[in-house]
């Protein structure tokens, strides 16, 4: 074989082995281009329920020349306030102490500090589950407890799985069609979730003001015809958040 056979040989060779080369490039940077189609998306759920408990706070302060005096008055408060919890069917494992102090006060005249008394305070936080008995059970300490603050009321529903897991599925249907409408947009079609991750969750209480603290101590010297307490407890919304990474082709 001459030699310039040869030389044409060599250099059709090295044609169809940089062809091959290019070819190989381009099929990798296709799956490259494929494999960074992504779109990333957030959905939203938000389910509405009816409350089926609340949840209060009850404080009894009270002050007296000595620290035994106002202990003994606050404790009978607090016996009566337990008393009247457990008429209610109240358990007393959702009755729980959230402050118990004693502190000295003063008060200042013309300069000088002078001594008041003695303070005792014990406050507690509640779960009422029977909710339809709430009114009721606000009226009759209202109406048999003086000089006590009730406050913090927020409605709840005490099992709130299967209305999270409702949110959960409503949210990742939203996180899907927003996708579907920027693949369509884009030209591209939507495929399967890469990952899906959970955001905030969140309960939205509805809360009943402080105003109810007022009523409280006023009550006892009104006539016990009063009409009764209503406290509505509305509705709650329960969201939940979720981010969403989709393929697209």
């Amino acid at each position: 074989m001459s030699k310039k056979r040869i030389g044409i040989l060599l250099i059709l060779g090295f044609v169809v082995l940089f062809s091959f080369s290019s070819c190989l490039s381009s099929a990798e940077l296709d799956n490259k281009k494929v494999e960074n189609c992504l779109i990333t998306v957030s959905g939203q759920g938000i389910v509405t329920v009816d409350p089926d408990c609340v949840n209060f706070s009850i404080r009894i302060s009270e002050i007296a020349p000595t620290t035994g005096e106002a202990q003994s008055m606050t404790n009978k408060k607090i016996a009566k306030v337990f008393e009247i919890l457990d008429n209610f069917n109240i358990d007393s494992k959702d009755i729980k102490t959230t402050n118990l102090s004693f502190n000295t006060e003063y008060n200042w005249v013309d300069g000088k500090q002078e001594f008041e008394g003695e303070r005792a305070t014990q406050s507690i936080n509640v779960k009422m589950k029977e909710l339809e008995k709430f009114d009721e059970l606000v009226t009759t300490i209202g109406q048999n407890i003086t000089g006590l603050s009730f406050n913090s009321v927020s409605f709840d529903k005490d099992d709130k799985s299967e209305s999270y897991s409702e949110a959960r599925m409503k949210a990742l249907k939203d996180a899907k069609e927003k996708a579907a409408i920027y693949a369509e947009t884009a030209g591209m079609i939507l495929g399967k979730p890469l990952q899906i991750s959970e955001g905030s969750l969140n309960t939205s209480n509805y809360r009943y003001n402080t105003a109810t603290t007022a009523m409280l101590m006023e009550s006892k010297s009104m006539d016990s015809s009063i009409p009764q307490t209503q406290a509505p407890s509305g509705q709650i919304e329960i969201t939940v958040s979720v981010n969403v990474v989709y393929q697209a082709i």
